[in-house]
């Protein structure tokens, strides 16, 4: 079948592209060149195996995207896009980050890794993405309750994203990487854990003590309590956990790596596109247009939301942080210290996850068939 626009091209492939350039519009055309020339300039920062950079950056310049100008333009004359979450390089400034913040803290209490998720995943659209917002709440909601009643110190929730399907509906999982400090993880508290997202109405936090002054001025002291909406959500989905205890320092760096790796948009579409297209493009306008629906909805649904939480002990103002400080990673000491501790550790150690080991879940199990979408 010809190509007959540019909704018919594969938008992972660069070269294809590249060479039906003719049917880009102008900016497109000046994405593409931008993104092949710090290609050419910087291999190592934007070539480097696994990112899949090349067509991540294709989906994302054919895209309608507000972002995608900031996205092509990153690292060009030192501006950012701040697009961690699928920007390599600003994803391995905030890894980066993380990693001289807790790294050399390992011995500083006992760390776990949960991923907190659920037995099924969400149907969703441009228009109806609010399933997807209700399941992080309820997680992240879980996780917060944990570390108020003191079952963990502190913990790190990072918001994940696992797209099961674009087409012909767009299907994805909702969950969280979370990062804890606690003294022990027992299947106990797991329970009580996924009890508390199971139970969730959608309660959020409302000042302890509020009142309106004569002037129309508002008061309200700092202390919070959580309260349920006047109209309660709820989630038929049935909560699912695996939880690992992080055995060493390098295994921690390699959680860090884990929880903050970005999401790759190619596999789901490559995937999309090998079943619709391989052998006529006819379906191409379909599953591009999807793979564009997907992207708009997931930026509708991470509007005004952080993207890493810090909780409790974990947090840098807490009194029990035990991370470093600001003034002190600054230093050049510190910076020399952090870099001969990353060398010894191999490049696979601190871009992949560790072995799994046996999660608190299963242990004292003969079998464990629950499984995880994304887990450790």
């Amino acid at each position: 079948m010809p190509v007959l626009d540019a909704s018919y091209l594969k938008h992972s492939s660069l070269l294809e592209l590249d060479r039906h350039s003719n049917l880009l519009d102008g900016r497109q055309k000046d994405y593409l060149s931008v993104i092949a020339r710090k290609m050419d300039y910087k291999p190592i920062r934007w070539r480097r195996d696994g990112q899949n950079y090349a067509q991540n950056a294709g989906i994302m310049l054919m895209s309608d995207s507000d972002h995608r100008q900031n996205f092509a333009y990153c690292g060009i004359n030192g501006d950012r896009c701040k697009l961690w979450k699928i920007c390599p390089f600003c994803n391995w400034e905030a890894k980066r980050e993380m990693l001289r913040r807790f790294v050399t803290a390992y011995s500083v209490g006992t760390w776990w890794f949960l991923t907190v998720s659920w037995k099924t995943s969400v149907q969703f659209d441009l228009y109806n993405h609010t399933d997807l917002i209700h399941r992080w709440d309820a997680a992240r909601y879980a996780v917060r309750r944990m570390v108020e009643e003191r079952f963990f110190h502190g913990a790190i929730i990072r918001e994940e994203f696992a797209i099961h399907s674009i087409y012909p509906v767009l299907d994805a999982l909702p969950h969280l990487h979370v990062l804890v400090q606690a003294d022990e993880v027992t299947k106990e508290m797991l329970e009580l854990l996924r009890r508390l997202m199971a139970e969730y109405l959608g309660e959020m936090k409302i000042p302890q003590n509020k009142r309106t002054l004569d002037d129309g001025w508002s008061w309200a002291d700092k202390r919070h309590r959580w309260a349920v909406p006047d109209r309660p959500v709820i989630i038929s989905a049935v909560p699912d956990t695996k939880t690992y205890c992080i055995p060493t320092q390098g295994d921690l760096a390699r959680v860090i790596s884990y929880i903050m790796k970005p999401m790759d948009l190619s596999v789901t579409y490559d995937r999309a596109w090998a079943e619709c297209c391989a052998v006529s493009r006819e379906m191409a306008p379909k599953i591009n247009e999807a793979m564009n629906e997907m992207i708009w909805s997931w930026e509708m649904a991470m509007i005004d939301r952080k993207q890493v939480l810090y909780v409790g002990s974990l947090h840098y103002r807490s009194t029990a942080f035990p991370g470093v400080e600001v003034k002190e990673r600054e230093s050049q000491s510190f910076q020399q210290v952090l870099s001969i501790l990353l060398r010894e550790m191999t490049l696979e150690c601190v871009l992949h996850p560790p072995e799994r080991g046996i999660p608190v879940e299963a242990q004292d199990l003969e079998t464990d068939d629950d499984k995880v979408e994304d887990g450790f």
